[in-house]
C-alpha cells in the first residue's frame, strides 16, 4: 500500500490510532510532499485524503507551505466508543512573515473531520479544541466529502 505514495515522490508516516486504549480500525497516515503535509485515513479498502482540504482549497488557506502540526491528533468517540472524527493541527509560515516577531513566523489552524455513512466529510477550521469538538458533536453538516481512493 505505501509502495503507491512512494512511486509519486512522497513520504508517508504510519501512525497508531487508539481509543480508549483500545485500537481502532482505522488507519492514519501522515503524508508529505517536499513542502507541504497533510492526513490520510484508511477505513477498510479505502483512503480518505485531506489533502484537498489542507493545500488547494482556498477557504482554509491561512499561510504558506501548510503540513501537519506535530500536536497529536485527537479522534472523538461516542458514548459506545465508536470513532465520530478527528481533529488535527495544521501549520503554515504566516503570509505576514514581514514581522520582526518571531513568535508570529507559524501560524495554525484546527481541522476538523467527521465520519459519516457516506465517507469522511470536512466540517471546518477552527482556532482550538472547544470549537472543534463542538463541531463535531453538533452534527454539523459536511461542507465537503473528502476525496478517496481504493486501496487495491
Amino acid at each position: 500500500m505505501l509502495t503507491r505514495y512512494a512511486s509519486q515522490g512522497l513520504s508517508v508516516v504510519d501512525c497508531p490510532v487508539v481509543i480508549a486504549t483500545k485500537p481502532v480500525p482505522i488507519g492514519l497516515l501522515v503524508v508529505s510532499s517536499d513542502e507541504r503535509s497533510w492526513i490520510e485515513l484508511i477505513m477498510g479498502d479505502t483512503a480518505w485524503s485531506s489533502e484537498d482540504e489542507v493545500v488547494y482549497e482556498k477557504q482554509n488557506q491561512f499561510g504558506y507551505f501548510p503540513n501537519v502540526g506535530a500536536a497529536p491528533a485527537e479522534i472523538l468517540a461516542d458514548s459506545a466508543g465508536t470513532a465520530m472524527g478527528l481533529i488535527f493541527r495544521v501549520t503554515a509560515q504566516n503570509p505576514d512573515r514581514q514581522s520582526l516577531n518571531p513568535g508570529k513566523a507559524n501560524a495554525s489552524r484546527l481541522f476538523t473531520l467527521g465520519f459519516r455513512k457516506s465517507g469522511v466529510c470536512f466540517l471546518g477550521i477552527t482556532q482550538d479544541n472547544s470549537e472543534a469538538r463542538r463541531l463535531m458533536e453538533s452534527s454539523t453538516s459536511c461542507l465537503r466529502l473528502l476525496k478517496s481512493h481504493s486501496l487495491y
